[in-house]
């Protein structure tokens, strides 16, 4: 399994919202799954304004790069670079158990 947590840089919601609706049922063709998105609140998070994080799975490693290389994917950076000013990603396959 990897997970991956993006941390994005909202410019412009409308677009976003756009840009996310396509680029969610691109990933879920490869298997990947967006596990939760949300918008960290301001009165607990530091400098989280415009700024979204989304959690999101693939089976395996395969599927995620065969998710990036996707042409229908490659035909949006347009409105992505509308919609996102700046994305962090964290990607990994090893999970640790600190139980």
């Amino acid at each position: 399994m990897i997970n991956i947590i993006a941390i994005l840089e909202v410019k412009n919601r409308e677009e976003f919202n756009k840009f996310e609706t396509q680029a969610i049922q691109i990933m879920r063709s490869h298997g990947g799954k967006l596990v939760a998105a949300f918008e960290p609140d301001t009165s607990f998070s530091s400098d989280s304004d415009g700024i979204e994080v989304h959690y999101i799975q693939f089976p395996d490693l395969d599927r995620y790069n065969n998710y990036r290389a996707d042409p229908a994917l490659a035909v949006l950076p347009q409105l992505r670079s509308r919609a996102i000013h700046n994305t962090q990603l964290y990607v990994s396959d090893k999970v640790k158990d600190y139980a």
